[in-house]
């Protein structure tokens, strides 16, 4: 977890007691309950932004010219300047607090996971299509959840086995309809 810009650094946000740390589940269930039961913009930001996301692979398959890191880089500096907006325009904006030390896990993940991960997956979508790359996509959930047993110590029950099976199904029935079309074409 990452602990927010606070007067108390040691702190976690939300708990009472300043040494209480939450198990990895307790805290997304933490931050997910919060999100459903109180901010309906952002559930529905949750789940607009995958289908802007598939629409955007469909629009710029083939049509992007530019290596996979410029690509990036523009997706980058559009983000960043969206998010500077919205820290400026919210109304508890937390600009004059954040530091360095409280900034470096966010620089971190986004050096990470955002320049290095996207590039790598941009690289990809290039050289496999998107087709084949959403049929391999269909593996995150499952990934996702192994890896939530191995180091987090998460149980595997009968119900996220479901969503991950759904998940997985759903964007390979896609995948696989979009490629059938092409192949008709």
């Amino acid at each position: 977890l990452w602990r927010l810009p606070h007067p108390h650094p040691h702190r976690w946000a939300l708990l009472p007691h300043p040494s209480a740390r939450p198990p990895p589940a307790a805290a997304l269930r933490m931050v997910g309950g919060g999100v459903v039961a109180t901010d309906s913009i952002g559930l529905l930001v949750a789940l607009v932004c995958p289908a802007v996301g598939a629409a955007g692979m469909l629009a710029w398959d083939g049509a992007w010219k530019g290596t996979a890191f410029s690509l990036n880089l523009v997706k980058a500096v559009f983000a960043s300047f969206v998010f500077f907006a919205v820290l400026l325009l919210s109304p508890h904006a937390a600009l004059p607090s954040l530091t360095l030390s409280a900034a470096s896990p966010l620089l971190l993940s986004a050096l990470l996971g955002i320049v290095l991960g996207d590039s790598v997956w941009l690289s990809a979508l290039s050289r496999l299509g998107t087709r084949r790359l959403l049929l391999f996509d269909c593996l995150r959930p499952a990934v996702a959840a192994l890896v939530g047993v191995v180091a987090l110590g998460e149980s595997l029950t009968p119900r996220i086995a479901f969503g991950v099976t759904a998940v997985m199904s759903g964007v390979y029935v896609g995948a696989s309809s979009a490629a059938l079309e092409d192949e008709e074409a």
